[in-house]
């Protein structure tokens, strides 16, 4: 496995084989460590450290706060990323009782920046190009761009925020050229589409609404290659919302006060017998759509349902399967 360098600072060649626990808030995360604590609910792994802290009864100094809060805060883009939750809020609160100096975090990571970041800022958004009615927004930076306004790596930072930020953008990508044929690809989505998966088909993972990944190749390959790959997520949701628009057209909406409550109707709970082996099962009569056979849920299409729709307590019904009759005894139904 590989450690990324900047984690490790000056410590990289002492520690960087010697890892043996892994503590992350990625569900995707894949380190091949000897011991691992994944926690894909929690807004930022400082969240989970929070908790850690807390079960060892050790102190939260003021630096330990600060270091914590500024983690939760740039996870959490100050709070206003899906991820955020009350957990979240509730235990920056405690970091603040605990002496967070949140204003100067806050500002130092959120609004203070330099000159030439913003010459950066105004380089990118000459790059930006939109796709698919303006569904998709790509931005890019280059080893160039980087060279000309004389930028670090962190100063590079930053720019994944930029097209998810345009109305009417479901899915933000930002392209950085790392090294030559090397580009780290940033990926931020709106509404229903999954970076996380999306970045999985390039190798990469993260969270459902900010998620990375790496790719190799000149710019223009590299971005098309990203291009497609939206188009084919765009067409899978179309899809998928066509789908449900069949489902809602056909759809039919099932009074519990209409019809005879004496007889089997769907969305009874039906207590059934089978009189060949003597065998109890208990199944709900469901639409076929939400039919799911491992919980008990079975259709009002199939021949089980269509048997028992309309039949009542004490009657015996037929079904016919390929390896013949089958005969089940309605001891009991509900209404649920």
């Amino acid at each position: 496995y590989r450690i990324a360098p900047q984690l490790l600072g000056d410590n990289e060649e002492s520690y960087s084989n010697k890892i043996q626990l892994c503590i992350d808030h990625h569900g995707s995360n894949s380190l091949g460590v000897e011991d691992s604590y994944i926690d894909a609910t929690a807004a930022s792994t400082c969240e989970i450290i929070f908790d850690l802290i807390n079960l060892m009864n050790v102190k939260i100094t003021k630096e330990i706060a600060n270091c914590l809060y500024t983690g939760v805060s740039t996870d959490t883009g100050c709070f206003m990323y899906t991820n955020t939750t009350a957990k979240t809020h509730m235990i920056a609160a405690k970091l603040i009782e605990c002496g967070a100096d949140f204003a100067v975090i806050n500002r130092a990571m959120f609004e203070t920046k330099t000159k030439q970041k913003l010459a950066l800022e105004r380089m990118v958004y000459d790059t930006l190009d939109y796709y698919y009615d303006g569904k998709l927004a790509i931005i890019y930076t280059t080893l160039a761009m980087q060279d000309k306004l004389n930028l670090g790596d962190d100063q590079m930072e930053g720019l994944a925020s930029i097209p998810r930020q345009i109305d009417g953008v479901k899915m933000g990508i930002t392209i950085r050229e790392k090294q030559d044929n090397v580009f780290k690809i940033s990926v931020r989505t709106n509404g229903d589409t999954d970076a996380c998966e999306f970045c999985k088909k390039f190798g990469g993972g993260g969270h459902k609404a900010a998620s990375g990944c790496a790719i190799n190749g000149t710019l223009e390959s590299v971005k098309q290659q990203l291009i497609d790959a939206a188009k084919e997520e765009q067409r899978d949701i179309e899809l998928r919302i066509e789908e449900i628009d069949k489902i809602l057209k056909n759809a039919e909406v099932v009074d519990d006060n209409d019809g005879d409550s004496s007889v089997i109707n769907v969305g009874c709970t039906v207590t059934i017998k089978d009189l060949e082996f003597n065998e109890e099962m208990e199944y709900k009569i469901v639409g076929s759509t939400e039919a799911d056979s491992l919980k008990g849920k079975i259709s009002n299409e199939s021949p089980v349902g269509k048997a028992l729709i309309g039949a009542q307590k004490g009657e015996t019904v037929e079904v016919e399967t390929p390896a013949g009759i089958i005969k089940y005894e309605i001891l009991d139904f509900r209404k649920n």
